[in-house]
């Protein structure tokens, strides 16, 4: 954390491979650690993005542990479950941490730009669920499911119960217990040189109508109230513009009427900083805040 403390930067590409290298380390000296949780891959879909990893917590058989499934970013353009060396331990880390702490942890591939557009990411994550729903019971608690996720993926996992007709699978939504996000781009406004590319491709003319902030002011009271719980994280040391992002979002959920929204901040963190912290012994606080506030909507 030293790295994040004394680095005033806070743009996501100056400071993403800076960042890795920082905690790249850590993770490394807890690589047995790490590795020691089970993990085994499932094929939920048709191509090779629809891949999945299943991290088992050590739990009484007795009792059935909930499920988080986590949702990773990367611009709608990259990301893998599992990155090549030497960052192999990302995101096996995140899946490591929070099986350690109770959790059966699902971290599922999705394909990405420019193969795809909005809302497939959003349905791969769609058909994640329910392959976790059909499949898992016998591992973990498939009525008491939490989706995660970061940065895009955050988005992703808010747009599933956003969207306009659901893009829910039939079913499912009784078994989302609530929907945590960290640094969260849930608003697209204007042109922006910087993002232009990737979300032109990724959503299209209407990004401003699709992304999560837009499919929010324009959802219907039957959407609004089958919302689940909702836990909105940010890092402390987020872009400017993902600062303005949470704090408008929290305005307006709570403009629409949206009560059960618990709000967290980071401290210390970066944007890139939470997730390659998990395992590492070091800036774990908001990962386990994230397993309390799982723990409280239990039942």
């Amino acid at each position: 954390m030293d790295f994040v403390a004394n680095n005033a930067e806070t743009s996501i590409a100056p400071i993403l491979m800076p960042t890795f290298n920082a905690f790249l380390p850590l993770l490394e000296k807890n690589r047995q650690s790490i590795q020691s949780v089970r993990r085994e891959t499932m094929k939920y879909g048709k191509t090779d993005r629809h891949m999945l990893d299943v991290y088992y917590p050590q739990t009484s058989k007795a009792t059935k542990p909930p499920i988080l499934i986590f949702a990773y970013g990367g611009g709608f353009t990259s990301g893998e479950r599992v990155r090549p060396p030497p960052a192999d331990l990302v995101y096996t880390n995140v899946g490591a941490f929070f099986a350690s702490r109770g959790l059966l942890t699902v971290i599922p591939d999705y394909r990405l730009v420019p193969e795809v557009k909005y809302p497939q990411p959003v349905e791969d994550i769609n058909d994640a669920l329910a392959y976790v729903v059909a499949n898992l019971g016998e591992a973990g608690d498939t009525d008491k499911v939490f989706l995660y996720g970061h940065s895009a993926g955050a988005s992703i996992v808010s747009s599933l119960y956003l969207h306009e007709p659901s893009l829910l699978g039939e079913g499912l939504r009784a078994h989302v217990k609530g929907i945590a996000t960290l640094g969260a781009p849930f608003i697209f406004e204007g042109p922006d040189s910087r993002v232009q590319d990737s979300i032109l491709q990724y959503y299209g003319d209407a990004y401003e109508r699709l992304c999560p902030y837009g499919l929010l002011k324009s959802a219907s009271s039957e959407t609004l109230a089958g919302l689940p719980p909702l836990f909105v994280m940010r890092a402390e040391k987020e872009p400017r513009g993902l600062v303005i992002c949470h704090e408008r979002t929290l305005e307006l959920l709570k403009e629409k009427g949206i009560t059960d929204v618990s709000s967290y901040i980071a401290m210390g963190h970066n944007h890139i900083s939470p997730g390659v912290a998990l395992s590492s012994g070091e800036g774990e606080e908001w990962g386990n805040k994230l397993v309390a506030w799982v723990k409280e909507h239990l039942s």
